[in-house]
């Protein structure tokens, strides 16, 4: 099984690997993902509206400065190219991809990495950055087919995640909607041919 998070061809393998060790995980400690942050928040108005808002700021920070700064900076632009193509029943597949995929499994795996890098760092502030950071530096990884100055376009958009799970009180809702706005939307923008 472990093979399979090397299959080049095989898209999601990380992320159902990744989904199968946390929920392992929270099982051998006689937990839930509801530890996680899995749960009905207090307003879903509020949470939706979190997550828009926030899909927004970071969205605007990568248009403005991150992207501009990275292909000035790198000679080889982030690496899309995965994504081109693309007719529109494929477009609708890998817009649900990134729901399920992004939005809830990436969301569930990064709360999972807050929480254990916090064991190791300490629950204090510092450490919950730490942990907003490392968990980051991962995702990057797992994101390495757009090239480094994509890697690195991930960190940043990552650590906006981070952010919006401890705003949130660590409620994954916002994550959720958040993740699987941002998705779709530089989906369509590839589609479009404005994020190439």
């Amino acid at each position: 099984m472990a093979a399979l998070f090397a299959v080049p061809f095989f898209t999601f393998s990380s992320g159902i690997l990744g989904i199968g060790f946390v929920l392992l995980m929270l099982w051998l400690r006689k937990s839930s993902i509801r530890y996680l942050g899995l749960s009905r928040p207090s307003s879903w108005l509020k949470t939706v509206l979190r997550g828009a808002t926030a899909v927004i700021i970071i969205l605007t920070v990568q248009g403005l400065l991150v992207q501009p700064l990275l292909r000035h900076l790198f000679p080889q632009p982030p690496n899309f190219s995965r994504f081109h193509n693309m007719n529109s029943y494929q477009l609708l597949g890998w817009i649900a991809a990134g729901w399920v995929m992004g939005g809830f499994t990436e969301e569930i795996i990064r709360a999972y990495l807050l929480y254990r890098i916090v064991e190791l760092v300490g629950g204090t502030r510092a450490g919950w950055i730490c942990a907003v950071l490392g968990s980051s530096l991962f995702y990057a990884l797992n994101h390495r087919y757009q090239g480094f100055a994509g890697a690195i376009g991930v960190i940043v958009s990552c650590i906006g995640f981070g952010f919006l799970y401890l705003a949130s009180k660590r409620n994954l809702w916002s994550n959720i909607i958040c993740h699987g706005l941002n998705d779709t939307l530089a989906l369509i923008a590839v589609f479009l041919g404005t994020l190439s």
